[in-house]
């Protein structure tokens, strides 16, 4: 079976309106294996609070283009959306008990997005390799050259 992965928010930012370009090969790699990304409903969940910030501070225009951006998204991955639900609830639950176990103190996010990996045998692709890495998940970095 194809390994399917799972984007974080990281990852997913990358493709805002207006970031500068993802270098050919990152963009290359991502290409070849973008039919099996998946989505986590916390990922829109953090993507949808930066538009909301970010309107109240004043940047209606800039919002504006995000939560459109924010809809092709949701579009584009239709039924790739993960939610997370009761059992990613609970893997969640194991996996923040056991990084506090061992000193590490991980948010919210970070830690529903390891659990709905880690329930779907998914492989994290995120830029923050050092907040997922404590929680037990595989995980990689497509914009280092070893994922490459």
């Amino acid at each position: 079976m194809s390994e399917l992965f799972l984007l974080d928010t990281s990852i997913i930012s990358e493709f805002l309106p207006g970031r500068s370009p993802i270098p050919p090969k990152v963009s290359t790699w991502l290409g070849a294996r973008s039919p099996r990304f998946h989505l986590s409903t916390i990922t829109i969940t953090e993507i949808e609070r930066g538009i909301a910030l970010l309107a109240a501070e004043g940047g209606t225009r800039r919002s504006g283009t995000i939560s459109t951006w924010l809809d092709d998204i949701l579009d584009e991955y239709g039924d790739r959306i993960i939610d997370f639900d009761a059992r990613a609830a609970r893997s969640a639950g194991q996996i923040s008990a056991a990084a506090t176990a061992k000193g590490t103190h991980p948010g919210f996010a970070d830690v529903a997005i390891a659990a709905t990996a880690s329930i779907h045998d998914l492989i994290i692709l995120t830029r923050n390799l050092k907040h997922f890495i404590p929680l037990g998940v595989p995980c990689t970095d497509p914009f280092k050259a070893e994922a490459r």
